[in-house]
């Protein structure tokens, strides 16, 4: 099936987004279960021990994966209403707090380098705004 054929064409990324993803999805699953063996990785394991445990895992995978949609759906909305700069700024600003959650919950060490990294890059986030 080719895209760039279908009559009437596509008019927008949510539009194209909702054509592959039934395809990408069956795809993905079919490779993953392929490749990874997921039988013989939760063999030993407790994942899905219970009915609970198992509840519990599939609903974080599903949580991780409704955020995962949630973020590139605000994505594509951000640059129908700006332009690729502020999508740009917005995922350096996101990496920064990234960054910053790392150091302050888990404790990550930053090397002065990074520092003054983060320093340049907090810099040009401010001076462009």
């Amino acid at each position: 099936m080719k895209i760039q054929g279908l009559r009437p064409p596509l008019k927008s990324s949510l539009a194209t987004m909702r054509v592959l993803s039934p395809v990408m999805f069956f795809s993905m699953v079919l490779l993953s279960i392929a490749v990874e063996r997921p039988w013989n990785k939760f063999a030993g394991t407790d994942y899905f021990a219970t009915p609970e445990r198992g509840l519990y895992t599939l609903s974080l995978g599903l949580g991780g994966a409704f955020l995962a949609i949630a973020m590139v759906l605000c994505e594509f909305y951000l640059i129908m209403k700006s332009t690729a700069i502020v999508l740009m700024i917005g995922g350096v600003i996101k990496e920064m707090v990234t960054i910053l959650v790392g150091v302050t919950a888990f404790g990550d060490v930053l090397n002065p380098v990074n520092v003054m990294g983060f320093c340049v890059v907090f810099l040009g986030v401010v001076m462009y705004k």
